[in-house]
């Protein structure tokens, strides 16, 4: 009888796992501002709660720091900016606590299992994301893929997504997918090569610069480095890092007379200047999330420079810690989390909920693969 009932107990656990992971990239924003994402987390986070009332809950300094986190922020930030963008930006790590909690009692194999099924899913709707976008015009959306470097006509594409509003966020999600992908196939072996394709296809048309450098780059950083085995392959890491900084140096002379470029050069102005005239406390709390053209004039359009306009340097540092205390214990984040961050520098998510999730999700198979045995499979 007691078997029934954990048995029972790990089918609720696995379909709310299934859930969560797969409607942690379900934003509608171009549709609606109540996009089905936070029905279903309410939804997903009710019934693991309910759950705890039979089945302990853990907790561990990575659990206790993203709520930390997230209360902290919002209690600062309700108050500047209202609820509504602080929630959406910080939503992220209460999505790292229940994806955690509902992944935490499955099986090694059920997480595998679980994390397939949902990127299914996700890839189903950003397929439907990307005929919306460009109309199923795939001459025209083609034709502006092969043009990117030469004209802007690539810019007909970017916007009108029923997802994010802007496919930039959109290659943002994709790049997360992407490189779970990679992690799942380098690290456990697993035949996932036709979903690393079609993601890497919705990347390539979603026409952000940005992201598809990062792609490119770090897939081929991963070919021939494992991010747990960077101290062993320090030549082989100098090499790569040259070579980025040499094609990011053409890159950038490429595209010298870009209007999107060089309004990055105008935002780093613009910052030093709020820098040196903003009093202490807007330093330390920030002006409030959504506030930062009101002054600086525009968006910030950089992950950090997010963090530091909008949450303050209070918030800057909690993130960077975070990400560094989880690059510290689990190298393995690297996969997902390096080519996020270097995307993030020219634009900034403030939806992070699927990044946090996929974090979580490593996490849990790192500490499994640990504690069972498992080995690359």
């Amino acid at each position: 009888m007691e078997n029934l009932k954990i048995n029972k107990f790990k089918k609720i656990e696995y379909f709310i796992f299934l859930i969560l992971f797969a409607s942690s990239t379900f934003y509608l924003s171009g549709i609606t501002s109540f996009s089905p994402i936070y029905f279903l987390f309410f939804f997903s986070a009710s019934c693991i709660l309910t759950l705890a009332i039979f089945e302990r809950l853990s907790f561990n300094l990575l659990i206790i720091y993203n709520i930390y986190i997230f209360i902290s922020i919002m209690l600062i930030q309700i108050p500047i900016a209202g609820i509504r963008r602080p929630f959406v930006s910080f939503l992220c790590h209460l999505y790292f606590v229940f994806i955690y909690w509902s992944g935490n009692h499955l099986s090694f194999e059920k997480i595998i299992k679980g994390s397939i099924t949902a990127i299914k899913y996700i890839i189903i709707f950003y397929l439907i994301e990307l005929a919306i976008r460009i109309n199923f015009r795939i001459n025209d959306a083609i034709y502006a893929l092969t043009n990117l470097l030469n004209n802007n006509y690539f810019y007909n594409f970017k916007e009108n997504s029923i997802i994010f509003m802007d496919s930039n966020h959109v290659a943002i999600v994709l790049l997360t997918i992407y490189f779970m992908l990679i992690y799942l196939k380098k690290e456990f072996k697993i035949n996932l090569l036709i979903y690393i394709v079609i993601v890497f296809i919705l990347i390539l048309f979603t026409y952000s610069r940005a992201s598809i450098i990062a792609t490119i780059s770090f897939t081929f950083i991963y070919a021939f480095i494992r991010p747990q085995k960077i101290e062993n392959n320090k030549i082989a890491m100098i090499i790569i890092i040259l070579l980025i900084v040499l094609s990011l140096k053409n890159i950038i002379t490429m595209f010298s007379e870009d209007a999107s470029l060089l309004s990055k050069f105008y935002i780093f102005e613009q910052i030093i200047k709020y820098t040196k005239t903003s009093n202490i406390k807007r330093l330390i709390i920030g002006v409030g999330y959504g506030n930062s053209p009101k002054f600086i004039g525009i968006g910030t359009h950089n992950l950090f420079f997010t963090y530091y306009i909008e949450g303050g340097i209070l918030s800057l540092i909690e993130i960077i810690s975070l990400y560094v205390y989880m690059l510290y214990k689990f190298a393995n984040i690297a996969y997902v989390l390096i080519p996020f961050i270097f995307a993030g520098l020219s634009f900034s998510p403030s939806a992070q909920t699927y990044l946090y999730c996929i974090i979580a999700i490593i996490i849990l198979l790192e500490k499994k693969r640990g504690e069972n045995g498992h080995k690359r499979l």
